[in-house]
């Protein structure tokens, strides 16, 4: 049974054109590449996003006693 199934796989798989294969991976090669740079500059935007925030809280800080 698993050898039969095997088989059929492997059939299946020479059949497949080795540049479709090449397509298929290299486009979810790219997706994941343009995920992990979107990720990055989201990041880094909400980083600076949190730096603007403590510069206006500290330039905008009253001195004394806090509530």
């Amino acid at each position: 049974m698993i050898d039969a199934l095997q088989r059929d796989i492997r059939g299946a798989w020479h059949v497949v054109p080795a540049s479709l294969v090449e397509t298929v991976v290299s486009s979810v090669a790219g997706v994941i590449g343009v995920i992990g740079v979107a990720a990055g500059i989201v990041a880094i935007a909400v980083r600076g996003m949190w730096g603007v925030v403590d510069v206006i809280a500290a330039t905008t800080a009253r001195p004394g006693p806090r509530a």
